[in-house]
């Protein structure tokens, strides 16, 4: 990834953005709700999990294994000594996880009326909760069964909630010796747009986690605004903003005292939360609506995603912040505020995002990676993650062919009854998360079985990184921009 310093502004050599759009389609309706949720149980969006899948895992299975295996239609069925393949979804017993009813009766997801600082929510996102108790199960509509062998859940980077292929036989236990295992691998993918001459180049700009009290901040808006820079490119016809809000510090509102009372909502992970005040700051709000304005009003298409800490609904998926919180900048026909997860493309390349929440979830479920050499320590608190872990997780994301495979079990989501809305259903060109919590911007192409190329690309928030990432939409290509200011 190629890196570009803005250290400051000069109005001289400021350029006004073309204004002639690409064609942009959002393909993220089925994150929208449509109906009012009666919130069901969950095992209906179970079994759609399953039942979607099953047929790509099958097919995977049928292509890796011998073709002669017997294919088990019920994980009951397996019996000792014989040699099959059974089809279900992973599930991963943890003794550390944290039990909703047992923090509740510590008090413990009850928000102090202090504002929660940074480096305690943190923290508490990094923590990790594996074990090396921990177990997988398999199951399906019919049952479950314990297994072993070369899946240990203390040292796998699977999470549970994926649907898989296990090719083993039973033991004298009851237990499934599983002796390989297999995702669906990635969906198919839409053929990539032709060639862009480079005098025709478009480009994506991500940014998350922004903190209005900043200089970085207003000089980003500068530079989206007016394309202020030594780096010459045709045009940028997109900014994406997985995110707006830095912190658990409320953008939208101020912290009641001691003595008032707060609405607590549930970040999406295990162990963050996020005060929204009753009484809307409008000096907040009125600097991020106008710093917003400004970008769409010189031309650039904005889209702001909801994320983590932001004045939307907590479960996944998010729905689009209210553009009431937005008066000046929604009255322009280019601003909109979009789902979490977001779907779209432009001129045919496709784009998914993530606010993070999917991402870090399965971050803290996971074990740490290790090597023979160097034995895997007792889990720390780390205030930052290496970036290879969460380009990691994305790639399982595309090969289990779902986006937040920890939904319901420990991320909120709405009951969906009638589908899983996080299936991927096509393959992206680009595939990026946001809220990341890592010290710069990562990415890479990831090939699949079939041939297929995704960019990935994680975002650090713009409060600890001052950095943003453009996107080449013609060649995939990456360019970090930093936006530290001189002191």
């Amino acid at each position: 990834m190629k890196k570009i310093c803005i250290l400051f502004f000069q109005p001289k050599l400021a350029r006004r953005i073309i204004s002639n759009h690409p064609n942009v389609e959002n393909h993220s309706q089925r994150f929208r709700l449509t109906q009012q949720h009666s919130f069901p149980q969950y095992h209906t969006m179970y079994s759609h999990r399953l039942s979607q899948l099953k047929p790509f895992v099958l097919a995977a299975a049928k292509q890796k294994w011998d073709s002669r295996i017997t294919v088990l239609h019920s994980v009951l069925s397996a019996k000792e000594a014989h040699t099959a393949i059974l089809l279900g979804t992973l599930y991963k017993q943890m003794t550390k996880k944290p039990n909703a009813f047992d923090l509740i009766a510590k008090g413990e997801c009850v928000i102090p009326s202090t504002v929660i600082t940074t480096t305690t929510t943190i923290t508490s996102l990094t923590a990790r909760f594996t074990d090396t108790s921990d177990s997988f199960v398999l199951e399906d509509e019919t049952g479950r069964i314990n297994i072993k062998g070369v899946v240990d859940a203390s040292s796998s980077a699977l999470s549970g909630g994926v649907v898989v292929a296990v090719l083993g036989q039973s033991n004298s236990s009851g237990e499934f010796v599983v002796e390989d295992i297999l995702l669906s691998g990635m969906p198919s993918q839409p053929a990539f747009p032709l060639s862009i001459p480079d005098s025709k180049k478009t480009f994506l700009a991500i940014v998350c986690g922004l903190d209005f009290t900043t200089g970085s901040t207003q000089l980003l808006g500068e530079y989206l605004s007016n394309h202020v820079s030594s780096f010459h490119f045709a045009k940028l016809v997109r900014v994406v903003i997985g995110g707006l809000s830095a912190t658990s510090t409320p953008l939208f509102g101020t912290a009641l005292s001691a003595s008032g009372t707060h609405q607590f909502k549930r970040s999406g992970s295990l162990a963050t939360s996020t005060m929204i005040a009753s009484h809307t700051s409008t000096a907040s709000s009125n600097k991020i609506d106008i710093w917003l304005y400004r970008i769409v009003a010189s031309g650039v298409p904005v889209d702001v995603m909801s994320g983590p800490n932001d004045p939307c609904n907590a479960m996944l998926p998010q729905q689009p912040i209210h553009p009431s919180h937005f008066p000046n900048a929604n009255k322009l026909q280019e601003f909109r505020c979009v789902t979490n997860p977001y779907e779209f493309s432009i001129d045919g390349v496709r784009v998914l995002g993530v606010s993070g929440q999917t991402i870090l979830d399965q971050v803290q479920l996971t074990p740490r990676p290790h090597t023979p050499q160097q034995p895997q320590q007792p889990v720390q608190p780390s205030t930052i993650l290496e970036s290879r872990v969460v380009l990691d997780v994305m790639q399982q994301h595309l090969n289990a062919r779902h986006l937040a495979p920890t939904c319901p079990d420990t991320l909120d989501v709405i009951p969906f009854t009638d589908s899983d809305p996080f299936v991927l259903l096509e393959c992206p060109h680009i595939y990026f998360s946001t809220n990341c919590l890592i010290r710069e911007a990562a990415s890479e192409i990831f090939v699949g079985r079939e041939g297929q190329r995704v960019l990935l690309v994680s975002v650090p928030k713009f409060c600890f990184s001052q950095t943003a990432v453009l996107i080449d939409l013609a060649s995939l290509e990456c360019h970090q921009i930093n936006f530290g200011t001189l002191s």
